[in-house]
């Protein structure tokens, strides 16, 4: 009698495992993902206009949590440092190892809401050139910001994104070296991300462990437009 439980215990085991493996897909608006879940391998496929990429990686099961390790890691230098010669109210973000400008830029956050600092914008954002040192220093006020906003560098076309804590009084010189990349345009970076299979769909989990949510299409009588509110992202399964 033991040996039969032990045996029926051991086959619900793996048979629960093993469900998570699979082809899970989402799509929206013309954009299409997708993760193949193996036994201890993923690849995630993103199209959308003109990105495209295909990454590959390690999977983990914890608890019945997977944990996602893309084969690359995104890899970066920042010195955060107190430059004395600059005005209270500024600060410089300077971009190093710069090729490709259009691929950088800097991030307002607060809570849901984002926009882009447009770099080029001359009133707003004075801007200097190192050809020696090839990097771009970009001079801002911090009356630009709320108390409440946070700033984050992007490197676009991938999902890296770097906080940079404007608010401290005793740092106003932010460095960023993104030189030990490999030389890629599309990509998303998988650090330890915890994703979940809930009645057979693959759900992603923020940093706090909670489901991530995506803005969605809607359809009216004249237009397509994108939701205000967010839900539950969930990547189904394709049988």
């Amino acid at each position: 009698m033991k040996n039969l439980l032990l045996i029926i215990l051991t086959f619900l085991t793996i048979s629960k495992t093993y469900s998570q493996e699979g082809y899970y897909e989402y799509s929206d608006l013309g954009c299409y993902e997708s993760f193949e879940i193996k036994p201890d391998s993923f690849v995630y496929q993103l199209r959308c206009g003109l990105m495209f990429n295909i990454v590959t990686g390690t999977v983990q099961n914890v608890n019945d949590t997977l944990i996602l390790n893309s084969d690359i890691q995104p890899s970066f230098s920042l010195q955060e440092t107190f430059d004395s010669s600059l005005k209270n109210d500024t600060i410089v973000v300077v971009f190093k190892h710069v090729d490709f400008l259009f691929f950088y830029g800097l991030r307002v956050v607060k809570n849901e809401q984002y926009y882009d600092l447009d770099l080029q914008d001359r009133s707003v954002i004075r801007m200097e050139h190192d050809s020696i040192e090839n990097s771009i220093s970009f001079y801002l006020s911090t009356n630009l910001f709320s108390r409440r906003e946070k700033l984050f560098f992007m490197l676009y076309r991938t999902n890296l994104k770097i906080e940079l804590n404007w608010q401290l009084k005793d740092i106003n010189r932010f460095e960023i070296d993104v030189n030990a990349l490999p030389g890629i345009v599309d990509y998303h970076f998988f650090t330890n991300k915890r994703a979940v299979i809930e009645k057979r769909n693959l759900i992603i989990l923020d940093d706090e462990g909670k489901p991530e949510k995506t803005n969605y299409s809607v359809k009216t009588r004249k237009r397509i437009k994108m939701s205000k509110k967010k839900k539950v992202k969930k990547y189904r399964y394709r049988t």
